[in-house]
């Protein structure tokens, strides 16, 4: 491998790290963002299609990492939280409407 393709390479994987680390972080922007809207965990739960006696502790597990959403999961939390998909995993690209 060359110097120039070892810098490359280098780069690529440095980027990886960083979506991998914004990613794992995407339960606590989902918390930020349903505060922000001053919206409660019920409200929230009841958004993503959550009416029964657990939609609150639905939407604890979704907020302390404990249930990892599938991305059709992430669409339908992105939805009840008025943001895109990306804006669950990446803090720049909020746009709450």
């Amino acid at each position: 491998m060359v110097k120039a393709d070892l810098e490359i390479y280098q780069e690529s994987k440095e980027e990886m790290k960083k979506m991998i680390e914004r990613s794992q972080h995407y339960s606590l922007r989902i918390k930020e963002l349903r505060e922000a809207q001053q919206m409660s965990q019920e409200e929230f739960a009841r958004r993503c299609g959550h009416t029964s006696d657990n939609a609150r502790s639905w939407a604890s597990k979704v907020e302390n990492g404990r249930i990892k959403l599938s991305l059709d999961d992430a669409e339908i939390v992105a939805k009840a939280l008025n943001v895109s998909p990306a804006a669950l995993i990446f803090s720049d690209a909020v746009n709450i409407s």
